[in-house]
């Protein structure tokens, strides 16, 4: 049995592989090698699921927001502003040994997923059954068992408490920042991006 596919295995398999994409959930397949992009299979008739791929965008408009010099309590936005006094008074939060943690937060913490959370806890599964407007609750109530940027745990929650500190912070949402700085310069007109609350 091999251990890895090769790019001549995936090339000698594409009509294969083309006609198992859907029982595969693959919707796609580009090789990149020797600078050259190689479409083995590539659906353009429909958008396509990245998801974590939104954390390098929300990481580029923290890095926009912050050569644009956009002011938090008249500061410029850094990697070391604090975000709990724009999300504090639009959250419940109840689990009050959350609290010290969150009030530490930093959006360099935000973004390396330094939180304290001890695992993943926001992904579609998780909150299926959750309300959209709960969304913030739900995160700021789940156990934060480590200490802050101490311990990575790979999460989604950093980026949508990002997307919250910019609503609350800037008066922005954080998709149209996105669709506006980035985006729209790179010419991407179709997309769909969630809101949550």
């Amino acid at each position: 049995m091999k251990d890895k596919i090769t790019i001549k295995d995936i090339k000698n398999n594409k009509d294969k592989l083309s006609k198992n994409l859907p029982s595969l959930n693959i919707d796609s397949i580009l090789l990149e090698q020797n600078g050259k992009i190689d479409k083995i299979f590539y659906n353009e008739e429909k958008l396509h699921e990245l998801r974590s791929c939104a954390k390098i965008l929300v990481a580029m408009a923290v890095g926009i927001a912050i050569n644009k010099k956009l002011l938090v309590d008249g500061i410029p936005l850094s990697l070391d502003t604090k975000v709990y006094n724009s999300i504090k008074y639009v959250a419940n939060i109840s689990n009050k040994s959350n609290i010290d943690k969150i009030k530490k937060w930093t959006i360099k913490d935000l973004l390396t997923h330094t939180t304290g959370y001890e695992s993943q806890m926001m992904s579609e599964k998780y909150i299926k059954d959750i309300e959209k407007d709960q969304i913030l609750d739900y995160a700021l109530n789940y156990e934060i068992p480590y200490e802050v940027g101490k311990r990575f745990a790979y999460n989604n929650v950093e980026p949508f408490i990002i997307s919250v500190f910019f609503q609350e912070t800037f008066n922005i949402n954080l998709t149209q920042f996105i669709n506006d700085d980035i985006f729209k310069k790179l010419n991407i007109t179709e997309y769909k991006w969630d809101n949550y609350g």
